[in-house]
Order: C-alpha cells, then sequence, then structure tokens
C-alpha cells in the first residue's frame, strides 16, 4: 500500500506535469497573407502553443492609406515555461495548414531534465527533431608512477 506521501506526489506530478523551456525563431517564407491567417486559431492572443506574429505595414496608395497585414514567424509565448508534449505535432500541423511556404529557423527546447534538449526544424514541411547528443571524451592514459600509486 502507498504511503500517503507518496500518494500526495502522484497527484501533485498528474497536476504539474512536465515542464520545458521554450525558445527560438521559426520565419515564414513567403509571408502569409491576411486572407489565409484572419480566421486562423494561430493568432489569437491565447494561441497555445505555438501562434503566428502578425506584421502590419502602412502603404500609401492613391486612394488613401492601405494597412497590409502577413503572418511572418511562428511565435512562442513570452512565459515559455509550459507542458510542450505535443509540441511536434502541433508545428506539424501548423506548417501543414500553410502549404506552399518554408518555415526558416529552429524552436528549442529544454526540459527539467539535464539531458533533455532538443531542436524542431522544418524540411520540405515535415518536422524533424533532433536531441543533443552527450559524450564524454576519453579518459587520460594511466601513469604508473610513484605519486600515481
Amino acid at each position: 500500500m502507498a504511503s500517503s506521501l507518496e500518494s500526495g506526489l502522484a497527484e501533485e506530478e498528474k497536476i504539474m506535469g512536465y515542464y520545458t523551456n521554450l525558445s527560438g525563431k521559426m520565419l515564414i517564407e513567403p509571408p502569409l497573407t491576411w486572407e489565409k491567417i484572419k480566421d486562423s486559431k494561430y493568432i489569437t492572443s491565447d494561441a497555445w502553443p505555438l501562434g503566428i506574429k502578425v506584421k502590419s505595414e502602412s502603404i500609401e496608395t492613391e486612394t488613401g492609406t492601405f494597412d497590409k497585414k502577413s503572418g511572418v514567424e511562428v511565435t512562442i509565448p513570452e512565459d515559455s515555461l509550459k507542458e510542450a508534449y505535443t509540441i511536434d505535432e502541433d508545428l506539424q500541423e501548423l506548417v501543414c495548414a500553410f502549404p506552399g511556404h518554408r518555415f526558416v529557423g529552429v524552436i528549442e527546447g529544454s526540459g527539467e531534465e539535464d539531458a533533455d534538449m532538443w531542436r524542431l526544424y522544418v524540411r520540405h514541411g515535415k518536422v524533424i527533431r533532433t536531441a543533443v547528443q552527450v559524450s564524454w571524451p576519453e579518459a587520460p592514459p594511466y601513469e604508473d608512477t610513484e605519486e600515481g600509486k
């Protein structure tokens, strides 16, 4: 039978989850037109885990000022310490929602464990995850000396 401490930790783990710190930048080339993104779930203020940064540009025309909006990059929330269990699938969904565009850059993640570091790239419309590879150098040779004994 589990102790009350173990039960409490299990409940806390279920509530809190595993947190990942996200960073990086991913540009969208060519930028997405307003027509493509205006009704998108990716431009709302609560878009999580990924959103699209909208750039607004005023253009002077003969008939007045025209406000041109376009989606220029994939965004990560300012407070990027979040649960990111499905970040790969979320990015793939975003990429697939806008075919014909390149997503250039990297999103980096680092989890609570020391070796949990990874990067997401997009190549040919597919999200690719690469994990950090930690390796130890060879041990220095052992020298049999009076000092080493």
